[in-house]
């Protein structure tokens, strides 16, 4: 209903309290900012921008950002494009701009002891619409945004501190989603946390409210719905429920959403649409009155307050039909905490809860095809209404949070750089940004995504082979499904797809730059290879093999241009698709050495003898050309053209991304790949070459001493001269495991940098926003602690240039504290469990091994450097176990 219409019908009857605006704590007028001349001068910096925030939601059950603004961004919990299938998430256009500003906000209503009410708005917009009020400068004058917000975010809290000199008490807030590592059920839980906590500044007492409000925008995509409110209240709390009917109820956009509070003290303003009256009762009373507004009086019951105008709520009946649809196009919900703070240094503490449910997740339509089948979200298996996720959210609120905190407490109680990891936990982000978990639990994650468009495929492999760093460490089962889905789309030839689309049983084929890549096969053998070794599932093995294995033979037979060792490389074939490479690439061939060795470690586990030597043996064929062909004295060049084709002078670039193979192999807990003397060397060079500091590591560089190379007028994107940081932050990480510890940080530290300074800190781009290659910020984790597992191997060669030192690190099985004092070093399991057999230590020299104080018996000895303890059988530490090296 129009504002207009409203007021010419409405009967307006007047409050319950006269109330007096202004009151002794009123704001002196600002002086502060004038300059000498009297003028007022205001500033704004490029900190002010709020252009990427924490997202809060579930991995694959949606999410939304909450910035330093205190606003809510980048709605995608709804089925809706660009991050789903659905329809675009669109509000009609009418006399009020910038609408999603009201999909969820905060307000407190306070009032101090012979004083008049007033309230905050605790958010800061940039708009005229606040507070679901289009001027509340003008409408609402006692009504006004929070002065300060003081903005701190560590995935997956967020910490808003509002402060104005107004207010009587200081106010917190604590938006948090749950997320536990090797947890998947209580990671992709539709349900958002609002913890707050006030504290009073005040000798008198003061009555607070605390009010929490959210549009209905289920079936935003069908005008003839109608809304539905479901209130549920106990002893314990209140839930209101929002739905839609008159609608399909197997459409995309229908489903639920559900607000909740848990106190006593709760009250709740159900289906309003307009500022009268809810504004003025919330003004004039300390609690709300408890009523749902959604259909008039028919949903207010027998009860109708003597303030209330006749209408018929937010619906309408149409007198001739029968039929029930909206009438208006805002519902709004509110839910209220109430307390008393007495005196000053009196806090109080509210839990509210907003959680959802959208069961409608299609697969993608591509062609004309698809769009059929519900593939659902993975909470689906556990919750069939958003209530039932409130209820559940509220019985283990305590729980949730506190394995949360846990491993959020625990990652930052190391000796790393604190720069380094923040850029590690930053990437987690995008588990929830971008991560698309499907009810039967397939898996992957999306390219890139934007606000507006959803950047390439799902699971893109070129992508992955960076950003799984942390998948297969915190969520193995979801990395392992991904590979899954790959292997089912697997062609018949052995080549691998891409991608994979928005539907885990088609890939992503016949798309222009991206099909038919040479370095997909490999980097698939390197992911099956790697995720084996991490996990030491032999089950696994036996039946990812046989697919890597054919994508090994594909390129063998079909683009090794008749050597049958090794990839030749056309033109633009890699996921470097603006740099032509002719003949024998660097980029390729060290990931090349990198699958052949893997997949030969695979054979051999499967005691297939002749396939292993088979492998090594070409592993060996190919590293000798990268050496013979590609080595200059200093790096690895960026190709070397094959004899049928013309050399051009680009082949002698230095790529940044030369020794990605090196890199792979280091994760995966394999030997150098290359002399480690020229390794060394390129690192080095490409340092010299490509690193500028306060810009960041670009992509290659072709004349030295010059920091921007030439761009073809005829390319579509500057590849050279551009950083992407899913590689720098690769690039990194090997500096770190390679012995390079301080340039290590430095290049992780200039993309930290960077980002903030572009205030998108969480939000890195590449193809599109939210990149999945970024995700690589996890190996700064490994790398600092110079740790990889490799069956039941785990090596730790820690890089962090002190002797005593304490390092978090994560297996697919747990979470763990490398601790090393003197010679002692102690491997102490945090949660879930480690496992192994052999344990390899570098920098200290134990002889003993022992577990909660037991000696086990070991077979010690010198291991490249590193000493090596060989246990007898497989030893397993729980959750507050330690095992002792001295």
């Amino acid at each position: 209903m129009k504002r207009r219409e409203f007021l010419r019908g409405a009967a307006i009857a007047g409050g319950s309290t006269a109330l007096r605006i202004g009151s002794a704590t009123a704001q002196a007028p600002v002086s502060a900012n004038r300059d000498s001349t009297g003028k007022f001068v205001e500033r704004f910096s490029a900190e002010g921008r709020a252009r990427s925030g924490m997202a809060l939601g579930g991995i694959g059950a949606g999410y939304f950002e909450i910035r330093k603004d205190g606003r809510f961004y980048a709605w995608n919990i709804a089925n809706n494009f660009p991050k789903e299938t659905g329809p675009k998430f669109l509000l009609p256009d009418d006399e009020r701009e910038d609408r999603m500003e009201a999909n969820l906000f905060f307000e407190v209503r306070y009032q101090v002891q012979g004083e008049s009410p007033r309230m905050k708005l605790l958010q800061l917009s940039d708009g005229l619409y606040e507070g679901a009020e289009m001027g509340i400068a003008y409408s609402l004058p006692w009504m006004k945004t929070i002065r300060e917000i003081e903005y701190s975010a560590r995935f997956p809290l967020a910490t808003l501190v509002f402060r104005d000199p107004e207010m009587p008490f200081s106010l917190k807030l604590e938006a948090w989603s749950s997320f536990i590592p090797h947890d998947v059920k209580n990671s992709a839980l539709p349900l958002i946390f609002f913890d707050f906590e006030a504290e009073s500044t005040c000798a008198k007492p003061v009555n607070v409210t605390l009010l929490m409000t959210a549009r209905n925008f289920t079936g935003y995509a069908d005008e003839e719905r109608f809304y539905t409110t479901v209130i549920d209240r106990d002893s314990k709390g209140l839930t209101i429920s929002m739905s839609s009917g008159g609608m399909d109820r197997k459409a995309s956009s229908w489903g639920e959403i559900a607000l909740g509070v848990s106190s006593p003290n709760s009250s709740f303003y159900a289906g309003w649409g307009h500022r009268h009256p809810y504004y003025e009762q919330v003004l004039r009373r300390s609690t709300l009155p408890n009523l749902d507004d959604t259909n008039g009086r028919e949903s207010i019951g027998n009860f109708v307050p003597d303030w209330l105008p006749d209408t018929t709520g937010r619906n309408r009946v149409d007198q001739q039909t029968g039929v029930r649809k909206m009438h208006d196009d805002d519902l709004f919900s509110t839910i209220a905490c109430t307390f008393k703070l007495q005196a000053s240094g009196e806090n109080a503490k509210s839990a509210f809860q907003y959680a959802w449910n959208f069961p409608n997740l299609y697969n993608e339509v591509i062609d004309g095809v698809g769009g059929d089948r519900i593939e659902g979200h993975f909470y689906s298996n556990f919750f069939s209404s958003a209530a039932a996720v409130i209820a559940y959210g509220s019985k283990y609120h305590r729980s949730l949070k506190q394995s949360t905190m846990e491993f959020l407490n625990n990652f930052f109680a190391s000796d790393g750089e604190v720069a380094l990891l923040e850029q590690a936990n930053s990437q987690l982000n995008t588990f929830f940004t971008s991560g698309r978990l499907t009810r039967d639990g397939s898996f992957g994650v999306l390219e890139g995504l934007s606000k507006s468009y959803s950047w390439g495929p799902i699971a893109t492999i070129d992508v992955m082979l960076y950003g799984t760093a942390p998948i297969i460490a915190l969520f193995p089962e979801l990395q392992k499904a991904t590979m899954r889905c790959h292997a089912l789309v697997q062609l018949p030839s052995g080549e691998i797809e891409h991608g994979l689309r928005k539907d885990f049983l088609r890939g992503e084929d016949s798309t222009t730059g991206v099909s038919h890549r040479i370095d997909l096969p490999g980097q698939f053998a390197i992911m099956v290879m790697r995720d084996f070794f991490w996990t030491n599932d032999m089950s696994y093995l036996r039946e990812l093999f046989p697919a890597a294995q054919r994508a090994v033979e594909y390129v063998l037979r079909d683009r090794s241009a008749g050597n049958g060792a090794m990839p030749v490389t056309q033109g633009i074939e890699t996921s470097y698709d603006n740099f032509p490479m002719t003949g024998f690439a660097s980029y390729l061939l060290s990931q090349w050495i990198c699958a052949l060795e893997s997949v030969a470690a695979g054979a051999a586990a499967l005691d297939d003898t002749p396939t292993s030597a088979r492998y090594l043996a070409l592993a060996g064929k190919t590293r000798e050309t990268m050496e013979t062909k590609l080595w200059n004295g200093s790096y690895y060049k960026l190709y070397a053209a094959d004899q049928k084709e013309p050399a051009t002078s680009n082949g002698d670039g230095c790529l940044t991304d030369q020794l990605v193979g090196q890199w792979a192999a280091r994760c995966s807990g394999l030997s150098p790949i290359l002399q480690e003397e020229r390794i060394g060397l390129a690192l080095k060079s490409i340092l010299t070459r490509s690193y500028h500091a306060g810009f960041g590591l670009q992509n290659c560089s072709f004349r030295t001493g010059e920091q921007l190379s030439d761009v073809d007028r005829d390319i579509w994107n500057d590849q050279a001269n551009t950083c992407w940081s899913g590689v720098e932050l690769a690039f990194a990480s090997l500096l770190m495991f390679e012995g390079l510890y301080e340039e290590g940080v430095m290049v992780a530290r200039t993309v930290d940098t960077r980002y903030r300074e572009n205030g998108l800190y969480w939000n890195h781009q590449e193809y599109g926003g939210h990149y999945f290659r970024p995700m690589s910020a996890w190996s700064l984790v490994n790398a600092m602690l110079g740790f990889s597992i490799n069956c039941d191997r785990m090596t730790f060669d820690p890089k962090v240039p002190q002797l005593d030192l304490q390092l978090f690190f994560a297996t697919p099985t747990g979470t763990a504290f490398y601790r090393r004092s003197g010679k002692t070093v102690q491997l102490r399991c945090l949660t879930g469990q480690l496992a192994f057999r052999e344990v390899w230590l570098g920098g200290v020299g134990p002889k003993i091994a022992t577990i909660e104080g037991r000696q086990i018996e070991t077979n010690t000895s010198r291991q490249g450097g590193l000493q090596s303890f060989s246990f007898a059988t497989q030893q397993k530490i729980s959750s507050g176990q330690t095992v002792t090296f001295s």
